[in-house]
């Protein structure tokens, strides 16, 4: 067993190489045994480390079969939001991270290829950094402080969805903490009333009360969540279903034709009922050689002939 920290300069994007004493060991990178790929040349083995931000970085290891105090312990206890609209899928995530044995330097999660990074908080961050490792993007957060008690890391991410009038299905993505022991959290589902949201949980998660879910890290929802699920492991399973809602309206309508010696004037009022779907404009059929004079209504921008 052994280890050593490497005092690093940043750069704009590098790569460390240590060769390790032996082939069977178990090596963590600043505490943690994914943030690396391991490459083979003939009989050697090469720990290929990517950098980009300055400072310490340790690296240790131990033979496979022995457990010592190098190890690090840490459980995660999460809440997910995700939320739908127009644009597609924001998912906000709040992992609180709780180091039971050893210390921790930097974080790690797993980042699938559909989602992208908007934003990253939390009281010990310092950086962040996006690596590929055995065809996987791994996202590192670079932490102040070695954290021996506990830290909160918030992450903002986005997927673009077309959500059109067909039912759209897909699992939800799985954004997750790497090299933990335990992890539980809850996951509340958010979308707007023109969207129909359907769930179905598998393995590892289970449906609970909406009541029973707190958004992430004080995040304020346009509304209450249609659907919560509690999952006490990784992986777990959960399929959704999004589509539209077909629009309803309903119109009572009220005309006042007045026939003059050289034209007709029809005064219209129409009183409409939107269910279902919000609505950003309306359209009216006009008989045909009729032109509009005027046209008024609460919350009316602008109308136009087509």
């Amino acid at each position: 067993a052994g280890a050593f920290t490497a005092p690093l300069l940043p750069v704009a994007t590098g790569k460390f190489t240590f060769t390790p004493p032996a082939n069977d060991l178990s090596i963590r990178v600043n505490g943690v045994s994914s943030a690396f790929r391991i490459r083979k040349a003939g009989d050697d083995s090469f720990v290929e480390v990517p950098i980009d931000a300055g400072g310490g970085l340790r690296l240790s290891w131990q033979p496979v079969e022995q457990r010592g105090g190098i190890d690090v312990i840490v459980h995660s206890e999460a809440a997910t939001a995700a939320l739908f609209d127009d644009a597609g899928l924001t998912i906000t995530t709040s992992h609180l991270l709780r180091v039971r044995q050893g210390s921790l330097k930097e974080a790690l999660f797993t980042l699938p290829m559909a989602l992208k990074l908007k934003t990253i908080s939390g009281p010990d961050v310092g950086g962040w950094g996006i690596a590929e490792v055995d065809n996987q993007r791994i996202l590192r957060v670079f932490l102040r402080r070695e954290i021996d008690d506990e830290t909160r890391i918030t992450c903002e991410l986005f997927q673009p969805l077309s959500i059109a009038g067909d039912v759209s299905s897909f699992p939800l993505p799985a954004f997750a903490p790497r090299d933990v022991i335990r992890e539980i959290g809850t996951v509340g589902i958010v979308a707007p009333p023109q969207f129909l949201v359907r769930g179905e949980a598998g393995s590892g998660i289970n449906q609970i009360n909406v009541s029973q879910f707190t958004a992430p890290g004080g995040l304020k929802l346009p509304s209450s969540p249609q659907l919560a699920y509690r999952y006490t492991m990784r992986p777990f399973e959960l399929n959704l279903s999004v589509s539209r809602r077909s629009p309803q309206t309903r119109a009572v309508a009220e005309h006042a034709v007045y026939v003059g010696r050289r034209k007709v004037s029809v005064t219209s009022t129409i009183d409409l009922n939107l269910q279902q779907t919000r609505r950003s404009r309306l359209a009216v059929r006009l008989p045909a050689g009729y032109v509009p004079l005027q046209v008024g209504a609460p919350g009316i921008s602008d109308w136009y002939v087509n």
